[in-house]
């Protein structure tokens, strides 16, 4: 194993370390979206893989998606 190759692993790794904390920052600003959404009762908007776009409940996706319910 040369030294490029182990930077290459190091870099590799690192990356994926950032997509890992990426992925999760990005659920926690979701969650939190959802909640404040919820709140105030609004929609969120969706799509579908087809494009098809559609409105939906924050406090549905919210209860859906993460089990967390909002007490009105």
């Amino acid at each position: 194993m040369t030294p490029n190759d182990i930077k290459n692993y190091q870099d590799m790794w690192e990356n994926e370390e950032y997509r890992i904390k990426l992925r999760k920052g990005l659920a926690l600003a979701e969650r939190r979206m959802l909640k404040h959404k919820a709140v105030l009762d609004e929609l969120v908007i969706q799509s579908t893989p087809d494009g098809k776009i559609f409105e939906t409940p924050a406090a549905k996706l919210l209860e859906d998606c993460y089990g967390y319910h909002i007490n009105k």
